[in-house]
């Protein structure tokens, strides 16, 4: 794959959507296999499931980042890390919105569900900001070699 010059929303679409549907969504159809051929019920299968999405998570997060370096230049990485942030904190609030409803009358569910989406949205923020940080980096100092 030859590297291209990409358009803001190009870079910020192809990564919000990665980590924050795609890889989150794979994950979530292992867990359902998983819980199901183990046959788990209850808080066992709903925290296990929690755990594998957010390996989806934050597994897409430094998989859609390395696909980024492998396939895209722009001249100013740091300036796609508050529309991603932003963007991934719109799926997150929609995919707790979608979660609470299933659970609605179970306080522990919702609870759990607010700590670990703040614990997504957290270390998404983190890994994005050091990831397009370090294209920056990069890119700028591929620029001076040449």
């Amino acid at each position: 794959m030859a590297l291209e010059k990409r358009a803001r929303w190009w870079i910020v679409s192809t990564h919000v959507l990665t980590t924050g549907f795609a890889m989150p969504l794979l994950a979530a159809i292992l867990g359902v296999a998983i819980v199901v051929g183990a046959g788990l019920q209850g808080l066992q299968a709903f925290l296990l499931q929690l755990a594998i999405q957010a390996v989806g998570y934050i597994g897409g997060t430094y998989y859609s980042l390395g696909y980024l370096r492998r396939s895209a230049i722009t001249d100013n990485w740091r300036g796609f890390i508050a529309p991603s942030v932003i963007t991934f904190i719109v799926l997150s609030i929609m995919g707790f919105a979608a979660n609470s409803a299933s659970f609605m009358g179970s306080t522990m569910a919702i609870g759990i569900l607010l700590t670990y989406y703040g614990a997504i949205v957290l270390a998404f923020i983190k890994i994005t900001a050091d990831g397009f940080r370090d294209l920056q980096n990069q890119s700028e100092a591929g620029r001076s070699l040449s």
